[in-house]
């Protein structure tokens, strides 16, 4: 029996690759677009939606949010 690990791999709205971990605490923040995990206190990438703070770790992802915010959220 084999044992795989699965990385978090994929691309960002700018099409850079990323191979990043999930968030795991609260000074953490899921990009709602790419997915990523982004440090809310090194970030100044943010948007406000429905009273909510979003978080990005490109520019390429918060221009994609703002375009049509209701696509990334539930």
């Amino acid at each position: 029996m084999s044992h795989e690990h699965h990385h978090h791999e994929h691309k960002h709205a700018d099409g850079s690759d990323c191979h990043c971990d999930p968030a795991s605490d609260a000074a953490s923040a899921i990009d709602p677009v790419c997915g990523m995990s982004v440090d809310k206190g090194a970030t100044k990438l943010t948007a406000e939606y429905r009273a909510e703070t979003y978080y990005f770790c490109s520019s390429g992802c918060r221009a994609a949010f703002l375009a049509s915010p209701a696509a990334y959220v539930a």
